[in-house]
């Protein structure tokens, strides 16, 4: 049984460019909101975070504000850089986004995947 569960924001490993992230993948140790848990293969679908308002322009994104979370920075979910994670790259867990910004970022995650 997995110990994180979804709405959690945990800190996650997506890896170091050029060696394990391609183009334009996040990348390095950066916080992401668990969307989705698999039991069985202990694997996460995650949305990671940025802190960088300028870099989420043009993408399907859900603005956080700092100290919602477990978030110490106000944080655009990356709603078009949604993946699949071992259980093994998170680091740890911050906290717990409350259920208004967690359906945000789902409605969001479902229109841009046209679900």
């Amino acid at each position: 049984m997995s110990r994180y569960s979804r709405a959690d924001i945990l800190m996650v490993d997506f890896g170091s460019t050029p060696n394990e992230a391609r183009g334009h993948e996040q990348a390095f140790v950066r916080p992401a909101l668990v969307v989705q848990v698999f039991e069985n293969s202990k694997l996460l679908v995650v949305v990671p975070f940025s802190s960088r308002s300028y870099a989420v322009q043009a993408f399907p994104v859900v603005m956080i504000p700092a100290n919602t979370g477990g978030l110490t920075q106000d944080s655009w979910a990356l709603c078009h850089q949604v993946r699949s994670v071992s259980e093994m790259r998170v680091k740890r867990q911050l906290g717990t986004l409350p259920a208004l910004e967690f359906e945000m970022v789902v409605e969001v995650l479902s229109d841009f995947l046209e679900l």
